[in-house]
């Protein structure tokens, strides 16, 4: 067993569903689309590649923590699915861009 598994609450099987459902593992290389984002930051993260991430690594209620949050797309996807979130970036800017984001997906979930 990894020390993922240790870890966490969740079994191999477990593990296995979320990162494919449809039975087979995830190869190497993903194909995702990238996302078109209008802000400040050069390379935002797909929220397709962020869900996937979120999901093997937490369930619905969670807390979710992202320390480089830049313009806030973990915590975008990780409030869509249920889980609660935490961000941390260096640069205001960043910051600031990722809190308006937020606020967007919170009122458009409680709207």
């Amino acid at each position: 067993m990894g020390i993922g598994f240790l870890c966490s609450n969740i079994t191999r099987a477990e593990f296995g569903a979320l990162m494919n459902p449809r039975g087979k593992n995830k190869r190497d290389v993903w194909t995702i689309n990238a996302d078109r984002h209008q802000g400040s930051h050069p390379a935002v993260m797909p929220e397709a590649l962020a869900e996937i991430c979120v999901r093997a690594g937490s369930r619905a209620g969670d807390l979710v923590m992202d320390p480089f949050c830049g313009t806030g797309t973990t915590g975008v996807v990780a409030l869509k699915i249920a889980r609660k979130f935490i961000g941390i970036d260096l640069l205001r800017q960043c910051a600031e861009e990722s809190r308006y984001r937020l606020r967007e997906v919170v009122l458009a979930c409680s709207g």
